[in-house]
């Protein structure tokens, strides 16, 4: 059988062939992508007026050396951000070059590498016997000329983290290169994920870091929600995606994703995919609870864990799959868990737990990862269940129950 191979995002993803039989739902799926920056990024106005002002000097012909650290949560728009300044500034200051580097992208964030990389991305050349303080000066000698430029080094974190021996070092030298003679630096921008990223750094590293800080929060429910409409607007067809999925989407981002808006654009972007897969021509709950399920790197539940379930566990699983499958908001309410699992005593003829029982059995499983919950009432699967092998766990401890209370052949 041929197969499809899709990748976007953060996912590679493969497919059966000819299974589109209907219209895709996409109108260009690429703009789910996180290398995908959108013309805007709704809710980091603030923060983008705030490198557009630290930045003026070069828009004005008189550029002056500055270090600017952006931090913030991972998935929070920090990178994006800056690469849409760049973009812009690329229009609107055409002598201004900016120069990027993702340091988790390389394979050790060394003097010697991060110099080269630097050094060959304003084309610039070097040879492996050189040292890295010789390559770091080439990096210097060749900034000097025409046009200005701006640094910008991504994943900060890598220079004070465990893969990195001399990253201070490397974080003294850019913050010196006025210094140097490079006085048409505009500046060095340092994108880490936490405040505390500078705190193994020597003194004199921390202190020539200075106190030029943008910060990036957290995205709030409301704001993914904002977020996700729009980019929904520019990646799918009009009406493929009802507003209430998108709603879901970013309560199970919040609850599940901790607010990492790049996963959440992957579970849309999968749930866009599993909706082609079956041709339905929209995207519903079940789509976006199979992408949230891939983005969780599958999750698949041992036979041991069925096994080591009381019968009354495995009910009350079964009850909340059944409330999934016949769930209209993507959540399974604690209700309709309850009403199913009575319907199940009542056909096996089984005595009902006691007191908090349906309560006491969700938080048993919540604890193992087999349920997720949103608030105390609304429940979901965030696992791959084995739905077969637990009716026959199910049947089996009915089955042995019954045998152990039926009356013995004299």
């Amino acid at each position: 059988m041929s197969v499809y191979t899709l990748t976007g995002g953060n996912l590679t993803i493969d497919f059966p062939c000819g299974r589109f039989p209907g219209m895709s739902v996409f109108r260009d799926r690429g703009k789910l992508s996180s290398k995908y920056v959108p013309e805007r990024l709704p809710h980091r106005d603030a923060q983008l007026a705030q490198l557009r002002e630290f930045f003026r000097d070069l828009a004005e012909g008189r550029p002056y050396f500055k270090v600017i650290q952006l931090i913030g949560h991972v998935g929070a728009g920090k990178t994006s951000s800056v690469l849409l300044f760049s973009r812009e500034a690329a229009s609107r200051m055409p002598g201004v070059r900016f120069i990027y580097v993702n340091l988790r992208a390389l394979s050790e964030p060394s003097p010697f590498l991060v110099y080269s990389t630097l050094l060959t991305k304003i084309g610039g050349r070097y040879s492996r016997s050189l040292s890295a303080g010789e390559v770091f000066l080439r990096f210097v000698r060749k900034l000097r000329g025409k046009g200005s430029y701006v640094i910008v080094m991504d994943e900060a974190d890598e220079l004070s983290g465990s893969r990195s021996l001399r990253g201070g070092r490397i974080v003294y030298n850019l913050t010196r290169l006025p210094e140097l003679g490079a006085e048409n630096v505009g500046g060095v921008v340092f994108v880490s994920r936490r405040r505390d990223w500078q705190n193994s750094l020597a003194a004199e590293e921390r202190s020539s870091l200075g106190s030029l800080i943008i910060y990036y929060p957290r995205y709030s429910r409301s704001q993914i929600v904002d977020i996700l409409r729009y980019r929904a607007s520019e990646a799918f067809r009009e009406g493929a995606v009802a507003d209430e999925v998108l709603e879901y989407v970013a309560d199970l981002c919040v609850n599940y994703l901790d607010s990492d808006l790049r996963k959440a654009l992957d579970v849309l972007l999968y749930a866009g995919i599993a909706a082609d897969m079956d041709g339905s021509g929209k995207v519903d709950f079940s789509h976006v609870a199979k992408a949230l399920r891939n983005v969780l790197d599958y999750q698949f539940v041992s036979a041991d864990v069925y096994s080591s379930l009381t019968l009354h566990e495995k009910i009350t699983l079964y009850s909340v799959v059944l409330a999934l499958e016949n769930s209209s908001t993507g959540y399974a309410e604690l209700s309709r868990v309850k009403e199913y699992a009575e319907m199940i005593y009542e056909a096996f003829s089984l005595p009902r737990p006691r007191g908090a029982g349906i309560e006491v059995a969700l938080q048993k499983l919540y604890d193992l990862g087999l349920v997720g919950m949103n608030g105390p009432l609304k429940l979901i699967i965030p696992v791959e269940l084995d739905v077969a092998r637990l009716k026959k766990e199910i049947w089996s401890a009915v089955e042995n129950r019954r045998a152990a209370y039926s009356p013995r052949r004299r």
